[in-house]
């Protein structure tokens, strides 16, 4: 009989600093019961059957139109299936899982037409038209785009195109677990809990909608070359998985953050998200890249410059509302983390026998919106990194040494 005393009356005990060379190995009873085997069975079928038919559509004094029509039947299946251990959340950090499936049709078709207006000047256009059926329904989008090429060195290009992104069959199902750092604003702490999408029965995930919107330009020249593109991309119903931050800080002690013993100021066990569709996002930004190459008698020299300016990455968040992204974290909403700036430079210089590059790598400062004890963060300062490289051409100096190289 059990004395509930550790190693006496057939009361076994774990310890977790001793090995099976010590003095007192733990019992082979005892690692049977405290260490399992964690099983995952995840199960993912695509059959596609698509079919494309291409050709000419008359022509224009510039050249021929091209047009091309399909179609398109998809049939998908995922399903995961956990071990019982794990369905009963027993394991420590990896907590566990739910068993889930599920399984839809699509049927699409699709159009694109190539139009050269005239010599300079290029129209094109595409549609498509899919179907999911149930929930997330069907959809028309269309993209139309221009290219003008007013002389040799210089295209101006322009486009607008809308787009449509049905959730996923594990958005619209599926049920996961995570372990995730928690702030809590009740007790000014952090602590590491499970963090779960809810049950997918009332699930209700519709389709995400996009409008896209480019206009660039490009220049080569003399060895300069330049691409220049402003982005606008504007999703609304944005398919997310809710942060657990922004439902903590909304309300902690709801109904979705569970506590240990059910006490408002117990450690937090538990937050439960779900796969919702957010209101919107809007964000727009340049895109800059300038390459410039020149021979001289020792090899080719080529500076570089590519960045990235976002002006704009405006969130509307269902729990933590509406956000100026731009130049934030986001932490605590669906955001991604989001510097105004990036940029990469530097300067190559190549012939036959060397090879040297040199890299400037740069993200901006950004506010760090993880509120830990009451107090936010404050500022993720700039990172810059500079990066080195040589190259020695062993071919071009030894004969039968070709594609040996010492870096």
């Amino acid at each position: 009989e059990a004395t509930g005393v550790a190693g006496e009356g057939g009361c076994l005990f774990y310890n977790p600093f001793s090995t099976s060379f010590g003095s007192i190995p733990n019992s082979q009873e005892v690692l049977d019961f405290v260490i399992g085997q964690q099983i995952t069975d995840s199960k993912s079928e695509l059959s596609v059957i698509d079919a494309v038919v291409s050709g000419t559509l008359g022509s224009t004094q510039a050249g021929d139109i091209g047009l091309a029509i399909g179609v398109q039947y998809r049939d998908e299946a995922y399903s995961q299936n956990f071990d019982p251990v794990s369905q009963a959340d027993g394991f420590a950090f990896l907590i566990g899982g739910q068993d889930f499936a599920d399984d839809r049709t699509a049927k699409a078709i699709f159009s694109e037409v190539f139009v050269p207006l005239s010599t300079t000047l290029d129209f094109s256009a595409a549609i498509r038209y899919e179907d999911y059926g149930g929930n997330i329904g069907d959809t028309l989008d269309p993209k139309f785009s221009l290219l003008w090429r007013p002389n040799d060195g210089l295209s101006l290009r322009g486009s607008y195109s809308t787009s449509f992104r049905a959730p996923s069959e594990f958005q619209e199902a599926g049920v996961n677990t995570s372990l995730n750092q928690v702030s809590d604003p009740v007790t000014g702490g952090n602590a590491f809990a499970a963090v779960r999408s809810l049950p997918a029965g009332n699930r209700n995930v519709g389709p995400e909608q996009g409008e896209a919107l480019n206009f660039g330009l490009s220049w080569q020249g003399d060895g300069l070359e330049i691409d220049l593109d402003y982005w606008n991309y504007d999703f609304s119903d944005v398919i997310i998985q809710e942060n657990f931050q922004a439902i903590v800080n909304a309300d902690p002690n709801g109904s979705r953050v569970v506590r240990a013993g059910g006490l408002p100021t117990g450690n937090i066990l538990i937050v439960l998200v779900d796969f919702v569709n957010a209101s919107s996002v809007s964000t727009d930004g340049l895109d800059l890249n300038v390459r410039y190459t020149f021979d001289t008698d020792y090899g080719t020299i080529q500076p570089f410059f590519e960045g990235t300016r976002v002006f704009n990455y405006d969130i509307d968040d269902p729990q933590a509302g509406t956000v100026d992204g731009a130049g934030n974290r986001n932490f605590s909403n669906f955001g991604s983390p989001t510097p105004k700036t990036r940029f990469n430079t530097g300067i190559a210089f190549s012939n036959d026998v060397h090879d040297a590059r040199f890299y400037v790598r740069h993200i901006s400062s950004f506010n760090d919106d993880q509120v830990i004890g009451g107090v936010e963060n404050g500022t993720i300062r700039s990172q810059t990194t500079v990066d080195a490289q040589y190259t020695l051409n062993l071919g071009g100096l030894i004969d039968g040494a070709d594609g040996t190289s010492l870096q």
